[in-house]
């Protein structure tokens, strides 16, 4: 089946089902927070409040979408816990809040909490904590199978990484490989739900949803995807070169090389992965939105270069302040209609443009 430009769903699939390029992730961990949302719109309802019960009601909305606020912020909890396992808490905490500030993530955790990757950004943080377990001799078995089957179900394009985490995981237990096989056991059969969902409705648990041209064996754009005015990794949101210099260091020089050596090697698996893609940008996306899910492992590479000593701590702590301001400002920009939000911009509205928004026209409000 082919990929269907500007349509939200890709029609009667063979099964006769309409067919459903997203996964189940972000319904599986709020749901929860929605039967808890709909009984109280029941409870409203029966005391004679006008309540929609259909599902949609803003009570149903506003409750499951605060759920993935919730695993957002719990996220970025994870990544500290998870650093503080190797730099004290000034640096953990000066990393983590630095990304935090200099890249898309509050924008996906509150602005479009609906979309999956805060709640994928939580899954990815929390496989990155058992990962870090498993390497320091801790056998977190069940959350590590747990939090990558989740990871798959919240989005299958992290499906390498996860593959990664897993080798790397058996290569370091080699010799007693029994628990990490155990926990691949336990992320198949979590991650056996999506291609259960999708045998129902294409008929064939094995697919790319979005149809078969949307993803080439060549990532073609893989340079675009860091480099590219039209939503570029580095580009919108250039801090996060500070975490990708940080991992390259870390692997060459840190005792813990293979921990370094392995972020390095998944954050590269999503950069093939989204290079390959047939919407190699991102959509209409506030910064590269695709990479959120390896922010963890970025944050690892901004705190090892922290750690390197003063200098170096208040060369980062000044670029942050800058790239925070940038980011803040592109915000602006985005948001409010400066810029548009689907394709390229230019080296000016990118450079120039963010210290004039207070004289420039809005003219991009009607296309996005």
């Amino acid at each position: 089946m082919p990929y269907v430009w500007d349509v939200p769903y890709l029609g009667l699939t063979a099964t006769g089902l309409v067919g459903n390029p997203f996964s189940i992730g972000w319904a599986v961990m709020t749901a929860p927070f929605f039967a808890v949302a709909h009984v109280l719109s029941l409870v409203l309802a029966k005391a004679g409040i006008a309540t929609r019960l259909d599902g949609y009601g803003l009570i149903d909305q506003f409750v499951t979408n605060l759920g993935a606020v919730l695993y957002g912020l719990a996220g970025v909890y994870l990544c500290h816990r998870t650093l503080r396992r190797f730099f004290g808490d000034i640096v953990s905490g000066v990393a983590v809040v630095t990304v935090v500030l200099c890249s898309n993530l509050p924008y996906y955790i509150v602005v479009h909490a609906s979309m999956a990757h805060a709640v994928a950004f939580f899954c990815v943080a929390w496989m990155t904590l058992c990962f870090v377990r498993l390497l320091q001799d801790e056998m977190p078995t069940v959350q590590f199978g747990l939090a990558g089957g989740l990871t798959f179900l919240a989005r299958p394009q992290l499906a390498p990484l996860i593959a990664v985490l897993f080798l790397a995981a058996l290569w370091r237990h080699r010799t007693a490989p029994r628990l990490v096989i155990e926990a691949a056991i336990v992320c198949a059969a979590v991650a056996a739900l999506q291609l259960v969902v999708w045998m129902v409705l294409y008929g064939t648990p094995i697919l790319v949803p979005q149809g078969e041209g949307f993803l080439s064996p060549l990532p073609a754009h893989a340079l675009e995807v860091l480099f590219s005015l039209d939503h570029g990794l580095l580009t919108w949101t250039p801090f996060l070169a500070v975490g990708i210099a940080g991992l390259a260091l870390g692997a060459a020089y840190s005792q813990q090389r293979l921990l370094f050596a392995v972020f390095i090697l998944a954050v590269a698996s999503q950069i093939y992965v989204n290079g390959a893609a047939a919407d190699w940008w991102s959509g209409n996306s506030f910064g590269y939105r695709r990479m959120i899910e390896v922010y963890p492992m970025l944050m690892f590479g901004v705190a090892w270069m922290l750690a390197l000593g003063r200098r170096s701590f208040a060369a980062v702590a000044a670029l942050a302040i800058v790239c925070g301001v940038f980011n803040a400002l592109f915000f602006v920009q985005y948001r409010f209609c400066y810029i548009p939000r689907g394709e390229a911009i230019t080296f000016r509205q990118l450079l120039v443009d963010k210290l004039l928004l207070y004289r420039l026209d809005r003219p991009y409000c009607d296309k996005t």
